[in-house]
């Protein structure tokens, strides 16, 4: 049981280590491109600039550590991913992805984060995957997936 315990703890630091990684790469980004509009004079510092956007977009993208944080992730949560696999086979790679970050009971903001994309796609994300799990407008998706 302590080591499920430590597991626990250890895939929700790695989670919230992500989130506030990815909520610091979009705050660089948006004083960069800020920057970028006040420096149309200067296209060499320009260049500079966007080589900074495309080193911080590539450090947003999770995916490299999903399949650790999946095999962990099971070993805490009864084989969550692989039952959700099993039982419901036409989700996205997303999909899975919300599924997990909803049992892990995250914000919209933090999934949002997460998966780099804005909290209103995460509400649209939200509704696409109630009706491919065949969820009744009255179930709470949060609970529903917290007790899968």
């Amino acid at each position: 049981m302590t080591e499920l315990h430590f597991k626990n703890q250890e895939l929700t630091s790695f989670t919230y280590h992500l989130v506030n990684k990815n909520e610091l790469i979009s705050e660089i980004n948006a004083v960069v491109h800020r920057l970028e509009h006040k420096l149309n004079d200067h296209p060499e510092v320009k260049k500079e600039l966007r080589q900074i956007l495309k080193l911080t977009d590539k450090n947003a993208d999770v995916d490299a550590n999903w399949q650790d944080f999946i095999k962990n992730f099971d070993q805490v949560h009864a084989h969550f991913y692989k039952r959700l696999t099993e039982e419901f086979k036409d989700l996205s790679p997303n999909d899975y992805k919300m599924c997990t970050y909803l049992r892990m009971n995250l914000t919209s903001k933090e999934i949002a984060s997460l998966m780099n994309i804005s909290i209103r796609s995460v509400e649209t994300n939200r509704y696409r995957l109630r009706k491919k799990l065949g969820i009744d407008p009255s179930t709470n998706l949060n609970q529903f997936l917290m007790n899968y």
